[in-house]
């Protein structure tokens, strides 16, 4: 087993489920806002209305902001894990990225 597959799947393994682990809390934050949204039909219909906050009790507020962190972290797990494996595929240096 060469050193580029042994740091792939040391990269890869933990993202994964860290990743898993993000997206099944933001399911169920955003779960969680949908029933306490005024209107959940319309929201599920048209979901760019998620972010509108009249359309939710202050709790749900709370919970959409709290689905919105993690959907941020999901996308920061999945860019560590891209420029992780292009830097040990040597398309990123140090070197182009300052």
């Amino acid at each position: 087993m060469s050193a580029d597959v042994l740091l792939r799947a040391l990269l890869l393994i933990p993202s994964v489920v860290i990743f898993l682990y993000c997206v099944t809390k933001m399911a169920k934050s955003v779960e969680t806002a949908l029933k306490l949204c005024h209107n959940p039909m319309l929201v599920k219909t048209l979901p760019f209305l998620f972010v509108i906050n009249r359309l939710f009790t202050q709790e749900g507020v709370a919970q959409r902001n709290s689905a919105l962190g993690w959907l941020l972290g999901c996308i920061f797990i999945w860019l560590v894990c891209v420029a992780g494996l292009l830097a040990v595929e040597g398309k990123l240096t140090m070197s182009g990225v300052i």
